[in-house]
């Protein structure tokens, strides 16, 4: 007995004379999606076989600012996509386990002759924006007509409020006097990076 396989990454299994062969595939991924042939020599040159196709689905997410990690302050915008191997027919973001569609559809569409399908979202940050996302592939096919659906795993996102720390002090100064004001915001960003605070006079900015 033999077994033939295309993109394997890892495998083990039993191949004794008993005429019972079995395949273990160790890491199972994207790389896996093939048909898997069992062989077994009868003798005289001849053989017999069985095949089994083998369909590995997996949904895959990203984000605009590389991490599935953020920290971002209310008012910016990001987005997520998720990308979904296996002939996934369709996709579906949840937030906190739940059905969600308060975002902007970027694009959605089947690539690489159907194998990829791939779903970009633009998501307006607000404070009540902090929660886990999720990424939910639909797949069926001729081979298994019955839906079913996978999950990705989690995006995580903190919302960090856009309201200051610290507001102006109003005040009544004397002419000619030199006066200091001071608003503070909260840093979306570590601690070592920087960021642009601009004042206005009247409604023009200074």
């Amino acid at each position: 007995k033999q077994w033939y396989q295309r993109r394997v990454r890892g495998y083990s299994g039993d191949l004794s004379s008993s005429g019972v062969g079995s395949l273990d595939i160790t890491d199972l991924s994207s790389a896996s999606d093939g048909s898997y042939t069992c062989a077994f020599d009868i003798g005289g040159g001849d053989t017999v076989s069985a095949v089994q196709r083998l369909v590995a689905r997996e949904a895959v997410v990203s984000t605009s600012i590389d991490s599935t990690s953020m920290n971002l302050i209310s008012g910016s915008t990001v987005s997520f996509t998720c990308n979904i191997t296996g002939g996934a027919k369709g996709a579906a973001w949840y937030k906190d386990g739940a059905s969600w569609t308060d975002y902007t559809e970027v694009s959605s569409e089947a690539v690489d002759s159907s194998s990829l399908y791939m779903m970009v979202i633009e998501v307006d940050v607000t404070d009540s924006s902090e929660a886990n996302y999720t990424c939910m592939g639909t797949y069926y096919d001729d081979y298994c007509p019955t839906s079913k659906t996978f999950n990705s795993s989690a995006i995580s996102l903190s919302v960090i409020s856009a309201t200051p720390i610290t507001n102006p002090a109003s005040g009544t100064i004397v002419a000619n006097t030199p006066h200091t004001m001071t608003c503070v915001f909260p840093n979306p960003y570590s601690s070592s990076v920087s960021y642009e605070i601009s004042w206005s006079y009247n409604g023009k900015t200074m």
